[in-house]
């Protein structure tokens, strides 16, 4: 079923996309992979490099997000490993030890330069609370969730301009595969105003950003405004496979 979803999406972006306010936007997907082998010390940064419309309207590289690996002091990171593939990511880190908020566990941080959607790839332990903070308060659906097995996937959810990332399990080593990050040149672009709310859960989120999409896909199509598309394409066959 996610495949099928997963075709037929890419059809529909393949006629064309969406504009805000009759601008044209275009979309990217840029994001972090981690390698087997690589290491990193607490509190080590990693910029994310996009496209994004600079103040003359020119398309132009700049930061579009910066990864923190835990947080400055605390444990150096163990070797990340190639083991049990998820999407299109493929190895991953096992954390540092107890470090990063006051209920201990490895920290994740993600700050966010443009508006968007990341998903992120997570080796979280039975019976872990999991948090997602959005600067420093907890997503609904990710303020303390938990898996009754070890959970090896992804999860997805909504990010703001200038806002920072928090992912952590509650006293736990939680491993991290890396993340990809849906956005627009345009970083104000209003995602919520195209109805791209994304519910999420263990079961259901990458469905239910495939669903959003497509319902996107249909309002564009229904109101014949086409437009380019840049790499959105790969975001709906990692989503949804």
């Amino acid at each position: 079923m996610n495949r099928l979803l997963s075709l037929f999406a890419i059809c529909l972006f393949h006629l064309g996309l969406f504009a805000q306010d009759g601008k044209e936007a275009e979309f990217y997907t840029s994001g972090y992979y981690v390698q087997g082998g690589e290491t990193h010390i607490a509190g080590e940064t990693k910029d994310i490099i996009g496209y994004m419309l600079d103040e003359s309207g020119e398309l132009t590289q700049q930061t579009v997000a910066t990864l923190t690996f835990g947080v400055e002091g605390g444990s150096d990171f163990t070797e990340a490993t190639w083991d049990y593939s998820i999407n299109d990511f493929s190895a991953y880190l096992r954390g540092n030890g107890e470090n990063g908020s006051s209920e201990g566990g490895t920290v994740y941080a993600i700050q966010a330069n443009t508006n968007g959607y990341v998903t992120v790839g997570v080796v979280l332990n039975a019976n872990k609370p999991f948090y997602i903070l959005e600067d420093g308060q907890a997503l609904a659906d990710f303020n303390g969730l938990t898996v009754a097995q070890q959970y090896r996937g992804t999860y997805t959810f909504p990010v703001k301009t200038g806002s920072t990332y928090k992912i952590y399990a509650e006293g736990s080593k939680l491993g991290f595969y890396g993340f990809t990050l849906l956005y627009s040149t345009d970083a104000s672009y209003a995602f919520e105003a195209h109805y791209m709310t994304v519910s999420t859960n263990t079961k259901n989120n990458t469905m239910a950003l495939c669903l959003q999409l497509l319902r996107l896909s249909f309002q564009t199509l229904a109101g014949k405004r086409w437009h380019r598309v840049n790499r959105t394409i790969f975001l709906l066959h990692h989503a949804c496979s």
